[in-house]
């Protein structure tokens, strides 16, 4: 059996999901959400679901977005329900796995760096003097 996705330690996502269903509106053809509370929610779930795959903040949020718009027979979202609608939509192959890339280029800075590497939004970038070429500004 797969793996499943779980909440976090200590959340108690029902607060949330009472919310969302206040925003949630379901009617035969679609799901809207009501005012601009989506990307708020999307943000919160994102923070404290343990997802069952190794994939992109981009691609989890992605999934939760439209894990919450999915249609359910009651016309709610519970908490089990949005996890299971999730792992059903995570396991689609289209669904990007985190890859490692790297990527040799050069940077033209005059001075010292601070730092050998930096982190900026889960992407590490490391800075190998191995790698470096000094260039001459003419």
């Amino acid at each position: 059996m797969a793996k499943k996705s779980r909440w976090k330690a200590g959340f108690s996502p029902s607060s949330v999901f009472e919310t969302i269903n206040k925003r949630r509106v379901q009617t035969d053809e679609k799901v809207t959400y009501q005012g601009f509370g989506l990307t708020t929610d999307v943000e919160i779930l994102y923070t404290y679901i343990d997802c069952s795959r190794e994939i992109s903040s981009y691609a989890a949020k992605n999934l939760i977005r439209s894990s919450i718009l999915e249609k359910t027979r009651s016309g709610t979202l519970s908490p089990n329900e949005f996890i299971t609608i999730f792992d059903k939509k995570a396991s689609l192959n289209k669904v990007t796995t985190k890859n490692k890339y790297h990527i040799l280029t050069s940077l033209s800075y005059s001075g010292e760096f601070s730092f050998k590497s930096v982190t900026i939004d889960g992407c590490k970038i490391v800075l190998s003097p191995s790698n470096l070429k000094k260039y001459r500004i003419t």
